[in-house]
């Protein structure tokens, strides 16, 4: 079996941009239930109770606008803020530029 060899131009690969078979057929079947489903969808959904409405809706919006992962810190912070021991009066100084007596 021949080896990859840098520099060989006889197989340049797919070119760029272009969809392999399998996202194109995705992008098919997306578009497919975008524009034929619709309809019927929001005619489900019409007909649906308070709660059965709200369920269904919020599991078909998550194919539209996936929820984001949840983060914890779990650092530690070492050191204090300086505005932790800052008095309200040097706070608001150094946001203000003046002493609230000065005004």
């Amino acid at each position: 079996m021949a080896k990859f060899e840098k520099g060989n131009k006889l197989s340049t690969g797919r070119p760029p941009g272009s969809k392999d078979k399998k996202t194109e057929q995705w992008n098919l079947l997306s578009s497919h239930m975008v524009n034929d489903y619709t309809k019927r969808v929001d005619e489900y959904l019409k007909g649906l109770k308070d709660k059965d409405f709200f369920d269904a809706y919020l599991n078909i919006l998550e194919y539209f606008k996936p929820k984001q992962q949840r983060t914890e810190h779990l650092g530690k912070i070492e050191q204090p803020s300086e505005l932790d021991n800052m008095t309200y009066e040097e706070a608001f100084y150094l946001k203000h530029g003046f002493r609230p007596e000065d005004k």
